[in-house]
């Protein structure tokens, strides 16, 4: 259960994001272009309307298991997301903890990256060798 819960928060977090990407960068079409800019904004409507019925369900979700201060008392969490491919099973499991992260991408039983924040620093690590981030804005981010 705890799981799910995680794992719509992280999908409520990115519907809403692209919600707010597609309502930014969605025009109106000029009447002088071909009906083809006509038909992407019809798509760009459509997806629109479809991010908002999806935003709707994660909210009722939301208020459903204890509302949105219960969900921000969240301490500590683990996701970890599976996917089969033609070269082998993906596997990427993030932990988060007081401030704290590690996220690890493996492919095939290798790892391929993984990436260690302590709060200050931001270290990264794959095939190519390991890297420590002490740049001010990825950190930032990192937070």
């Amino acid at each position: 259960m705890n799981k799910l819960v995680l794992s719509l928060i992280g999908m409520s977090l990115v519907v809403s994001s692209c919600a707010k990407k597609v309502a930014s960068t969605t025009a109106a079409p000029d009447p002088a272009k071909s009906t083809a800019s006509a038909t992407t904004m019809s798509k760009a409507l459509k997806t629109e309307d479809s991010d908002a019925k999806a935003i709707a369900v994660l909210k009722n979700y939301i208020d459903a298991i204890g509302g949105k201060e219960k969900l921000t008392s969240v301490k500590s969490m683990m996701t970890k997301t599976t996917a089969s491919t033609g070269m082998g099973d993906l596997i990427i499991t993030q932990y988060v903890k007081n401030g704290k992260s590690t996220m690890k991408t493996e492919m095939a039983g290798s790892t391929v990256m993984e990436t260690i924040f302590d709060g200050t620093a931001l270290q990264m690590s794959g095939i190519g060798g390991k890297q420590l981030i002490t740049d001010a804005a990825a950190i930032k981010g990192a937070r």
